[in-house]
């Protein structure tokens, strides 16, 4: 009987254990997995990992970019599309490539100069009209923001190698807030985030803030410098 309670007592210990572990996120693989991922969630989104390093960089670092392209968005009630795109190429080595900036849907007023990044900042060898808003230049993320978020769904391609995260909705955050005031979005705006992984070195990011009256959508892709 005294070898059955112990027994007993052991397996309660163990379930207790295990109960206070899933409350706290732990996994006993020796990594912690958060209480809103599954285990494939989480490894998925690690491969993810250069992405939202980059994202949550207050100030860009080029270093290991080849070509850098955020771009601005906006789709009124009527259908009118206005967009801001900035293509940043940037020479493995040398530091040096070129700035190009357009307005529009057709980008026929594209404006180009010679850059050069040394010492962590773009020095621009002319003047460029319209200038392209700093803080979408500069997007940042902390990476707390993603952690928050839950996961709607994911995608990994079998026959190329395209890998996609998307995550559910929301209309609570600091960055939603933020945005929504800036463009004068309505109150019933919903802001969906998304990922995108293609080949080995492209990484993509799409906000897109959506209500009846306007679709906003920020996005910023980054090539990685190849190595041999």
């Amino acid at each position: 009987m005294k070898k059955q309670n112990w027994l007993l007592g052991i397996v309660i210990a163990g379930l207790l254990l295990f109960f206070v572990a899933s409350l706290h996120g732990c996994d006993f693989g020796g990594e912690t997995i958060p209480k809103n991922r599954t285990r494939e969630q989480y490894y998925f989104e690690g491969t993810f990992e250069p992405m939202f390093k980059f994202l949550e960089q207050e100030k860009k670092d080029f270093t290991e970019i080849e070509t850098y392209s955020p771009s601005l968005t906006i789709i009124d009630s009527n259908g009118e599309m206005t967009t801001y795109d900035i293509f940043l190429k940037l020479q493995a080595g040398s530091g040096k490539g070129t700035y190009t900036i357009s307005k529009g849907k057709y980008k026929k007023d594209g404006q180009e100069v010679g850059v050069t990044y040394t010492d962590g900042k773009l020095q621009y060898e002319g003047e460029l009209e319209p200038p392209f808003d700093e803080e979408i230049f500069n997007l940042l993320f902390d990476r707390s923001y993603f952690e928050a978020l839950e996961v709607k769904e994911t995608f990994k391609s079998a026959e190329t190698e395209l890998s996609d995260i998307i995550y559910k909705a929301e209309n609570q955050s600091v960055l939603y807030k933020k945005i929504v005031e800036k463009y004068n979005l309505p109150s019933d705006s919903k802001l969906s985030v998304s990922l995108s992984h293609a080949y080995y070195n492209r990484y993509d990011a799409l906000l897109n803030f959506e209500s009846k009256q306007k679709v906003i959508q920020i996005s910023t892709a980054i090539y990685l410098v190849k190595r041999k």
